[in-house]
């Protein structure tokens, strides 16, 4: 049976590569054809698990037709201490109330003087979803992410963003933004709002969402070429990281996000109390 389900996804693949002579095209596929070709591609259907369709669109619209390599996720999780003191109420300690989590697919070109995938793009993707009927405050959190910028560059017009809220009403997920530029960028960094401010008139009450979640994505482009994939027999093999962190406002909403220049990076930071949850995920390369 497993062998039936990797032949039969090789097979889509291969016909899909044949059959849609251009990306033009790509909208007459569904939702459940265009997952089957990235999973087939390498791609586990669990990094798909809380993405809409407009994610799997752009995901399935940058990465169709192309050699790709999943290099894995991170994911780390955030507790939202209501009360000022930090403390949380009668001593209890809170659960999860928030999954950060940051990914990243290489392209690559075989290198058939060097028998090695040389790396063309990297793209990283973050995604946070609260768990529902949290967060207790929601205003505008901050999201950077940083890099070394000798290593990587910030491939521009490649970022896209969105956040959602569940509605009350229907239980169905609704965009509320969308980004096409990152509110701040560095030659290492770039820093965006996830805007939680949202609500609905429900019987003429304003009620807020009961869940929140969003994406975001971006192109990395090596600094230096070529750079090729680690393998099993490379001698000279680097690493570098790539952090994420998402800064939670637990102010009045007179009171906000600010994003500034560190060095190469961007960092985020705001007035009087705040969460925050940082995740680092490792990049290995080598340059022969």
């Amino acid at each position: 049976m497993k062998l039936f389900r990797k032949t039969f996804s090789v097979v889509l693949a291969i016909a899909m590569l044949f059959s849609v002579p251009t990306l033009a095209d790509a909208g007459e596929f569904t939702r459940e054809e265009k997952l089957d070709y990235l999973v087939s591609s390498g791609i586990p259907l669990a990094f798909f698990e809380n993405k809409e369709d407009a994610e799997i669109d752009n995901i399935f619209a940058s990465l169709y037709g192309k050699d790709i390599r999943y290099m894995g996720s991170e994911t780390v999780s955030m507790s939202e201490t209501v009360d000022f003191s930090g403390v949380s109420p009668a001593g209890v300690i809170p659960e999860s109330d928030m999954k950060l989590i940051i990914s990243k697919v290489s392209e690559v070109v075989y290198d058939s003087n060097k028998d090695m995938y040389r790396i063309k793009e990297i793209y990283v993707y973050v995604d946070y979803i609260w768990t529902s009927g949290k967060p207790f405050w929601q205003w505008s959190d901050g999201i950077t992410v940083n890099w070394d910028a000798s290593v990587f560059t910030f491939k521009s017009g490649s970022f896209r963003a969105n956040d959602y809220k569940l509605l009350v009403s229907t239980q169905n997920w609704e965009n509320t933004t969308s980004l096409s530029n990152p509110f701040a960028l560095a030659q290492g960094g770039l820093g965006y709002y996830a805007k939680l401010t949202f609500s609905e008139t429900v019987l003429g009450t304003t009620v807020s969402a009961l869940q929140h979640k969003g994406s975001a994505s971006f192109t990395l482009l090596p600094k230096q070429s070529p750079m090729y994939l680690k393998t099993a027999y490379t001698t000279d093999t680097y690493s570098t990281a790539i952090n994420v962190e998402y800064l939670h406002v637990k102010n009045p909403g007179i009171f906000s996000v600010s994003f500034s220049y560190n060095g190469f990076g961007v960092s985020a930071s705001v007035p009087l109390t705040s969460d925050s949850v940082a995740k680092s995920t490792t990049y290995y390369y080598s340059y022969s």
